[in-house]
């Protein structure tokens, strides 16, 4: 039996019946949701200008100071409560480049654990600089 889509999968691709392929289950759409956040900037919605994160904006404006993990994880929790009903952020993890193992120059890795209402497990989404 096929289960019927919910919503589309990120990034698109092609799916199996020659449309885009989509999400079937309610955390891998949350998943694409909170990605499809923090990849849109405001204004780039059309009828919807207020829809995304200013993260980006944050991230790349020319600035002296450094980032503080504390300002980037305030930005990420108050854009997923404005967006999505019925998630709970437990956790919120900033993991730099120079704390990274391979030396990874100029990069910074988000991940976002939840849970949703619904579903009492931990969920993971992780989120870098590349494609922010």
């Amino acid at each position: 039996m096929i289960k019927a889509a919910i919503g589309l999968s990120f990034p698109l691709r092609m799916g199996q019946d020659g449309y885009f392929e989509s999400n079937t289950d309610t955390i891998s759409q949350i998943r694409t949701n909170i990605k499809n956040i923090f990849l849109t900037r405001p204004g780039e919605r059309r009828f919807n200008n207020d829809f995304g994160s200013g993260l980006h904006k944050f991230l790349f404006e020319q600035q002296d100071l450094d980032i503080s993990d504390d300002i980037i994880v305030s930005i990420v929790q108050r854009d997923v409560d404005r967006y999505l009903n019925g998630i709970v952020v437990n956790d919120i993890k900033v993991l730099k480049s120079e704390n990274q193992p391979d030396n990874t120059t100029n990069k910074i890795f988000i991940s976002i654990i939840f849970t949703y209402r619904q579903n009492r497990s931990e969920v993971e989404v992780e989120l870098n600089t590349t494609n922010i």
